[in-house]
């Protein structure tokens, strides 16, 4: 236990994980719309920009629920949930680039999943792209590979 303790990284920032409720609509579209021009790096592989249809996903208005992550009043992450599927809530998950590799996309994960049990829902995490952080955490949460959905990638985790 105490090993992987000290390989954990320590965080120098007090993020908070929150309701989407409690995040303006503006903020969200403004953080999408920020996603659109960042730069893609995954380790030393540059990946190509996030898609118009995938950042549509998390501001689709019907997608009303959902956790975001906020460091010093500056919207970093948000999961954007919905119930269209027979397997459970949808979950769209973005993180900021400068925000990433730090645990804030495990969050979002973790609290959305807490939600989705709340309601006796498991969660299905929607991926645009099989990248290596989202292999991770599709292990680290034993997440069970699904038929794709409208394209993207999609795991399973049971939470009820």
């Amino acid at each position: 236990m105490l090993a992987s303790m000290s390989t954990m990284p320590v965080l120098s920032f007090d993020p908070v994980v929150m309701s989407l409720a409690n995040i303006g609509t503006e903020a969200v579209h403004r953080f999408v719309a920020d996603l659109a021009a960042e730069p893609r790096m995954f380790g030393t592989t540059a990946a190509g920009r996030s898609s118009t249809r995938w950042r549509s996903m998390l501001t689709h208005p019907s997608l009303l629920e959902g956790v975001a992550v906020v460091v010093d009043d500056d919207l970093v992450g948000i999961g954007r949930m919905t119930r269209r599927t027979s397997a459970g809530r949808e979950l769209y998950v973005a993180v900021a680039a400068s925000w990433r590799r730090l645990g804030l996309g495990a969050r979002l994960i973790g609290e959305a999943s807490r939600v989705a049990a709340e309601h006796g829902d498991d969660v299905v995490l929607v991926a645009e792209r099989p990248k290596a952080p989202v292999r991770q955490l599709a292990q680290r949460f034993r997440l069970q590979p699904i038929n794709s959905i409208d394209g993207f990638l999609a795991y399973h985790l049971r939470c009820a």
